[in-house]
């Protein structure tokens, strides 16, 4: 059984006893990343943290971590019998890489019921975690998907890249030209345009980082997309979180990176 979006599958984690509710208070700062790492290492539940130091009262007040902290959790999503090995997803993956389905484009989705413009625009509101002593501050994409369009070719590139929040309508991200999105980059700083680019949160597949211009080939199935409020790429309607906005170079910030300004 595969799931529509993120609230989908964090109901169904719950229908089978496999979520874990924390409404103790939980400091963002290191606390909530130590926890999401020792229940990981013991196999343990999927988390929902509710009651997150500072984000009580924020516009974003919770936070799902751990949901595909077991093989078993990894099956159900992509839709497998529970009992099937690593090892065996690998030839199921190759198959449906060989034939991905088709997204279908829609008006609007979930993804689009709160709209942020501006000067509303404040990162700081949503309850993003220093995830690691030694990180420079807030990571708020860690297995988002980050979208891009060849300026060119108009074929979409979807890539995992760790971005830090460093500002408050700012992330900082390392760009690197050999990477797909990087390569867009080269050819948008070449017209002299700023790069339009779009981070996918919580998608249907639970943050799984695969996108191609023929369509999705992780749950073999169809998965709607809208077109973003202000920028080229495309995005998953069901997603729960798409910031969206133009790469710019910038002085690096945290652990080395580039400016990305949200719209």
């Amino acid at each position: 059984m595969a799931f529509d979006d993120l609230r989908a599958w964090i109901d169904d984690l719950e229908e089978r006893r496999d979520l874990q509710r924390i409404g103790a208070q939980i400091d963002w700062d290191e606390e909530l990343g130590a926890i999401t790492r020792e229940i990981s290492s013991q196999f343990g539940p999927a988390l929902l943290f509710e009651n997150i130091k500072d984000h009580n009262s924020t516009f974003c007040h919770r936070l799902f971590t751990n949901g595909t902290g077991t093989r078993e959790r990894v099956c159900r999503f992509i839709g497998v019998p529970e009992s099937t090995s690593y090892r065996e997803m690998v030839p199921i993956f190759k198959e449906r890489f060989s034939h991905p389905v088709k997204p279908a484009r829609v008006a609007k989705g979930p993804v689009k019921e709160n709209i942020l413009r501006g000067a509303a625009i404040d990162l700081n509101q949503l309850p993003v975690p220093k995830w690691n002593p030694l990180d420079g501050g807030r990571y708020i994409m860690t297995s988002a998907t980050v979208v891009t369009r060849d300026p060119e070719t108009g074929i979409l590139n979807g890539g995992t890249y760790r971005g830090m929040i460093t500002g408050k309508n700012t992330i900082g991200v390392l760009l690197a030209m050999t990477q797909g999105w990087g390569k867009h980059f080269s050819k948008y700083k070449g017209r002299g345009q700023e790069m339009p680019v779009a981070v996918v949160i919580g998608p249907p597949m639970l943050g799984t980082p695969v996108l191609s211009q023929k369509g999705n080939g992780v749950i073999s199935r169809v998965v709607p997309n809208v077109t973003c409020q202000r920028t080229a790429p495309d995005a998953k309607s069901t997603a729960v979180n798409v910031p969206h906005g133009g790469a710019l170079q910038g002085a690096p910030q945290g652990d080395r990176s580039n400016s990305r300004r949200t719209a």
